[in-house]
C-alpha cells in the first residue's frame, strides 16, 4: 500500500536533536586543577617565610650588655697620657656605649673629647665584642690670658682652662697682651677658642720663642707681647726685661747671649735690652 505524499512522514532525525549549553570555563577540570595548583604554590612560598622570618630572629646576635664590651685604647703621636685619664676616657666610653652603633660611638667621643679638650678622639668598633679608642692629647706649652686663664698647646692653640689658683701648673710663663681688653671669645667644634689671623700667629711664635730660648739656655719668667713691639721677656733672677719683637727669634737670642757674657765679664746688669730693632741694640743698665 503507498503512502500518501506528505501526510505521516516521520520527522527528520536533525530536528529532534537539541544544542547541548556550553559549560563555563571555570567549571571545567583543567581550570579547577590549574587553581588548586597555584593556590598550593602560593601558600607553600607563605609558609616558607614565615618559618625563614622566623629562623633568622632566632640566629639573630643578642645585644652586648655595657659591661661587656672590651675597649683597647691608643694614643696617638705617642703621647703620653696618666692612668687616671686612660681609666676616665674607657669609664665614659663605657657609660655611654650600648649597641655600639654609630650615634652611640660619635657621641662618646664627642663626651671624651670634652674631658680635658683633646684634639681628636676616634671610636671604631673592631670586633663583636672589642671597640678601639684612639686619643690625640694636647700638651700645654705655656698660659695665656684670654676671658680666663687657658693654656697654648705646643702647636699654637689656646684651650682649656688653668684651675683656679693653680697658675702654678702651667709648664711656662702666661703670655699677655695678645687679646684686646674685652675681647669676645668663642669655641671651635675640636674644643679651642677662635683666633684671628694675627693672634694666631702670636700664640705660634710664642711657642717658638719658648722652645728656641730653651734650647739656647733660657728661661722666662714673664712674656708680653705690645702692640707694634712685639715680644717682651724678663729673664730671672735679675729680672731683666727683654724686647725681641717678632719671629724670628734665633739671631736675636744669639745676640743677647753675648751681650749678658759682656755685661757680666764686667760686673754690670741691664736692666732693659732691646733688641727688636733691626741691627742694633740698646741697653739700660742697673745702677750698682
Amino acid at each position: 500500500m503507498k503512502h500518501r505524499r506528505g501526510k505521516g512522514r516521520p520527522e527528520s532525525v536533525l530536528k529532534r536533536q537539541r544544542l547541548r549549553a556550553k559549560r563555563p570555563v571555570w567549571t571545567r577540570p583543567v581550570f579547577k586543577g590549574l587553581v588548586l595548583g597555584a593556590a598550593a604554590l602560593i601558600l607553600s612560598a607563605l609558609i616558607y617565610q614565615g618559618l625563614g622570618s622566623r629562623r633568622k630572629q632566632d640566629v639573630a646576635p643578642p645585644v652586648l650588655a655595657r659591661a661587656d664590651w672590651q675597649f683597647s685604647l691608643k694614643l696617638r703621636d705617642d703621647l703620653p697620657l696618666s692612668e687616671s685619664a686612660q681609666t676616665q676616657i674607657i669609664a665614659t666610653a663605657r657609660s655611654l656605649i650600648g649597641g655600639a652603633s654609630l650615634a652611640e660611638l660619635t657621641k662618646a667621643g664627642l663626651a671624651i673629647q670634652k674631658l680635658d679638650a683633646y684634639a681628636d678622639v676616634r671610636l671604631v668598633k673592631v670586633s663583636g665584642r672589642m671597640i678601639a679608642i684612639s686619643v690625640t692629647p694636647r700638651h700645654a706649652a705655656l698660659c695665656i690670658e684670654a676671658d680666663l686663664w687657658r693654656y697654648i698647646s705646643t702647636t699654637g692653640e689656646v684651650y682649656g682652662q688653668v684651675p683656679d689658683g693653680q697658675s702654678n701648673t702651667c709648664p711656662g710663663p702666661i703670655l699677655t697682651g695678645v687679646f684686646e681688653h674685652g675681647r669676645r671669645f668663642s669655641t671651635a667644634g675640636d674644643l679651642t677658642m677662635i683666633l684671628n689671623s694675627e693672634e694666631r700667629a702670636l700664640t705660634k711664635e710664642a711657642v717658638e720663642l719658648l722652645a728656641e730660648g730653651h734650647a739656647k739656655g733660657f728661661s722666662f719668667a714673664k712674656l708680653e707681647v705690645r702692640r707694634y713691639r712685639g715680644f717682651f721677656a724678663q729673664l730671672p733672677p735679675q729680672g731683666t726685661e727683654v724686647a725681641l719683637g717678632r719671629a724670628p727669634f734665633a739671631p736675636k737670642l744669639d745676640k743677647l747671649q753675648g751681650i749678658l757674657d759682656k755685661l757680666a765679664k764686667r760686673k754690670e746688669q741691664a736692666l732693659r735690652i732691646e733688641l727688636d730693632y733691626q741691627g742694633k741694640a740698646f741697653i739700660k743698665l742697673k745702677k750698682m
